[in-house]
């Protein structure tokens, strides 16, 4: 094996092979060879997010200067309402405490992004880490996702008290977690720590299984 290999990011994940189970999911309902059939109407759908930049921004959201220098960069000012986030584009500004941010954006975007907002905050009180690597992120969605989650979060998840754009850190079976909602149908992002990431996917899809779940593949 190649030396760089030992350096390549990999999925926290990758051990469940999810690709192949949702080949083998469309495989069994298909009537042919190669027919891209899936589950009929999944109540639960459990997939892992792509990788994605994912950098912590702290600054004072009370600053002009702060919230000028972030937007020239972003096209998003810092949220200053609790549990809600902002998107442009590809990118997101979620809330996470009344001086702290996440930003997530294309992977790819992330280097520039980050240099951008280093120039912008150089003379400013503020602070920047790149979390890309420590996070897995988990998408839940479907009419029953809701039911799931709630099973092992204490969070009010309804969407009078959650709607979309709502995110909140928590917790999931004693896992530290955030969770966005980004979507009514509805769809929720789990970001968490790269070391509980099996043992919170594996408790979300055994809180699935009395309903009809489908697993996809990173998309």
């Amino acid at each position: 094996m190649p030396a760089a290999d030992h350096f390549r990011y990999q999925s926290a994940l990758a051990c469940l092979e999810l690709a192949n189970r949702a080949k083998e999911q469309v495989r069994s309902v298909g009537e042919s060879e190669g027919e891209a059939e899936r589950v009929p109407d999944p109540e639960v759908i459990l997939g892992e997010r792509p990788p994605r930049g994912l950098l912590i921004l702290r600054g004072d959201a009370g600053d002009a200067e702060f919230k000028k220098a972030v937007h020239a960069v972003l096209k998003i000012e810092p949220v200053v309402e609790p549990l809600t986030s902002q998107s442009e584009g590809d990118k997101q500004l979620l809330w996470l405490g009344p001086d702290e941010w996440l930003i997530a954006a294309p992977e790819g975007n992330l280097e520039e992004i980050q240099q951008a907002l280093r120039e912008k905050l150089t003379d400013l009180p503020a602070a920047l880490c790149d979390i890309s690597h420590a996070r897995t992120v988990i998408g839940v969605a479907g009419p029953k996702a809701l039911d799931v989650i709630a099973k092992g979060c204490p969070l009010d998840l309804h969407p009078r008290e959650f709607p979309t754009g709502a995110c909140a850190q928590s917790r999931l079976a004693r896992c530290n977690i955030l969770i966005h909602r980004i979507d009514d149908e509805p769809t929720f992002e789990i970001h968490v720590a790269r070391s509980f990431a099996l043992y919170a996917w594996q408790w979300l899809e055994d809180g699935a299984r009395e309903f009809d779940m489908q697993v996809v593949s990173v998309s």
